[in-house]
Parts: structure tokens; C-alpha cells; sequence
């Protein structure tokens, strides 16, 4: 009996985890359809939408790629800033002049 108690709260833990990792990977997924739509509706990223990659993993959004300057860096950063479901933004965004 001990040995069906112990399967059965296995089973009952993988599903839960399981579950709740896919519960997480939707809203991961949610978050970065969010973001490029913003970044692609926004007007100073007309055109550089496509030279933006965003990554929600459990909150923190990675944002890689290439803009033309700082400002463009600073400024993507703080349009996803208050953006529901993300508590830190990694931008790790390249500038690709240092002309301002």
C-alpha cells in the first residue's frame, strides 16, 4: 500500500509542476507577442520592429537586436516598462553608433 501511496503523489507532483510550467511558458509566450506588438505600434520604431528579439522567461524580459542609438536603446526599454507580467527587463540591445 505505501508503494501506491508514493506513485500516486508522484504522479499527482509531475502533473501539478508540469502543469504549471505550461501554465508559465503561455504566459512567457503572452508577454512577447505583447511586447513586439508595442514595439512594431510604436512610432520611433518604425522599420527596427524586426531588429528587436524579445525572451519572457518567469517575468524577466531579455531584449536583444540592434538600434541605431542609445536613446533608441533607453526608449524601447521604457516603452515595455510597465508592461503586466514583467518584473525586470534584461536590454541587452546593441547600439550601433555612438553618434547621438
Amino acid at each position: 500500500m505505501p508503494a501506491t501511496l508514493s506513485a500516486e503523489f508522484t504522479a499527482e507532483t509531475y502533473f501539478r509542476i508540469h502543469a504549471t510550467a505550461c501554465m508559465s511558458q503561455v504566459r512567457s509566450e503572452r508577454v512577447e507577442r505583447e511586447a513586439l506588438r508595442i514595439i512594431a505600434a510604436h512610432p520611433h520604431f518604425r522599420g527596427l520592429a524586426s531588429a528587436v528579439e524579445v525572451e519572457c522567461r518567469d517575468g524577466r524580459l531579455v531584449l536583444t537586436g540592434r538600434v541605431p542609438t542609445f536613446f533608441y536603446k533607453q526608449l524601447l526599454q521604457e516603452a515595455l516598462r510597465t508592461l503586466d507580467g514583467v518584473h525586470t527587463i534584461n536590454n541587452q540591445v546593441m547600439v550601433e553608433s555612438t553618434n547621438c
